[in-house]
């Protein structure tokens, strides 16, 4: 080891020196004063301190790899079910630990937990006690709506032994009367209700052939804040102002409200269908094919295959055979010409065939029956083949 290099070289009371005398110097390569000696001895510890924490580094790191490579070598040699369990294990613990060590707030995370599950159910159940009451509500407003007539026949007894419950009226202005007041009632009592309830009052008004209070009534209900929240019901008052004013005779002013209907989310292809009736009612029959075509198509493309119709694709098709009739064939069978041709060729054949002389035991042929004219199919005669 050179001269200096050591810290007991370097060391007085080492060396049997009494404390403050510094050993000679005993190479050129050693310092010559004190502050570069002691400077030199502090740079080989810093030196030596820093090559040990990079050892000790590298061991731990070395110890880490050798940890996780033993960890996937026990890994590999477990089967699927001893890796599942493994896995269960590791989480099982993994899990116990995070909760022991953060249970403290954890615990009130649980109470809040249960209290919010507790005011849910409680919630859930109140809206459903509140619903069944409105829908109650609404049922009895719809049998006063449709309730009995009086009538001096006897009621016929229900098949399955069921009894109408539906409230009995002396005639159908009696009925009107006790509806609408049902329907007010229900609108002032049930804020929920209260647009259905308007939409119900004006559609009795119109069934009562009552159009201009109808379409103040509509009118009111299109105003009216909540409405404005709600595209079916602004649809509804809507197409009830265009029917009314349809119904005075008024085209005009239905056309103005078909606007208004287009004008509502979702209910274009509505509003085209009434402009094409009104069309039609007003004798422009070319504008009223124009647009049940254009409509026409539009429902083809948005029909799901293998769908029954919606409503408004029946009444579009029925619209476009009153614009342009066509004649049908009877389902299931032959054509009435197509019968009558047959009828006759079988005649002629008969006749020839009595007019054939020379032939013995000949047996005319009987004319085939013209069936009758229904989709049903018919069961065979006797001796049918």
């Amino acid at each position: 080891m050179p001269l200096g290099s050591s810290r007991t070289a370097a060391d007085p009371s080492r060396l049997g020196l009494p404390f403050g005398k510094e050993p000679a110097v005993e190479s050129e390569d050693q310092p010559q004063n004190r502050r570069a000696r002691r400077a030199s001895e502090k740079k080989n510890a810093d030196q030596g301190e820093i090559k040990d924490r990079n050892q000790r580094l590298r061991a731990e790191v070395r110890g880490t790899k050798k940890r996780a490579t033993s960890a996937e070598k026990a890994r590999a040699a477990l089967d699927a079910q001893e890796r599942l369990d493994d896995v269960l294990l590791r989480s099982t613990d993994a899990a116990g630990k995070f909760f022991g060590s953060n249970f403290n707030w954890l615990q009130y995370l649980i109470v809040l937990g249960v209290a919010g599950g507790i005011g849910y159910l409680f919630w859930n159940y109140r809206s459903g006690v509140d619903q069944a009451k409105r829908g109650d509500q609404l049922a009895e407003a719809f049998d006063v709506t449709h309730g009995r007539l009086a009538s001096d026949a006897a009621p016929k007894t229900s098949q399955f032994g069921l009894v109408d419950t539906r409230p009995e009226f002396a005639d159908p202005e009696a009925r009107a009367k006790a509806s609408q007041e049902k329907w007010a009632a229900l609108a002032s009592s049930e804020p929920a209700l209260e647009l259905h309830a308007l939409l119900a009052q004006a559609g009795g008004k119109f069934d009562g052939r009552a159009f201009e209070d109808a379409i103040k009534s509509y009118e009111a209900i299109l105003s009216h804040p909540k409405a404005q929240k709600s595209p079916l019901i602004q649809a509804r008052a809507a197409e009830g102002i265009l029917l009314s004013y349809e119904a005075l005779g008024n085209y005009d002013k239905a056309l103005d409200a078909v606007k208004r209907l287009q004008g509502v989310a979702g209910q274009a292809q509505l509003a085209t269908y009434h402009e094409a009736r009104l069309a039609l009612l007003k004798g422009d029959k070319t504008r009223a094919k124009e647009l049940v075509a254009s409509l026409s198509e539009k429902l083809k493309k948005s029909e799901k295959p293998g769908s029954s119709p919606g409503y408004l694709s029946v009444q579009v098709s029925e619209l476009e055979k009153t614009l342009d009739p066509k004649p049908t064939l009877p389902t299931g069978g032959l054509s009435p010409e197509t019968l009558a041709m047959l009828q006759k060729q079988l005649e002629e054949l008969q006749k020839n065939a009595a007019q054939n002389e020379g032939q013995e035991g000949s047996v005319p042929f009987d004319p085939i029956p013209l069936l009758p004219e229904t989709d049903e199919p018919q069961e065979p005669s006797e001796g049918t083949p």
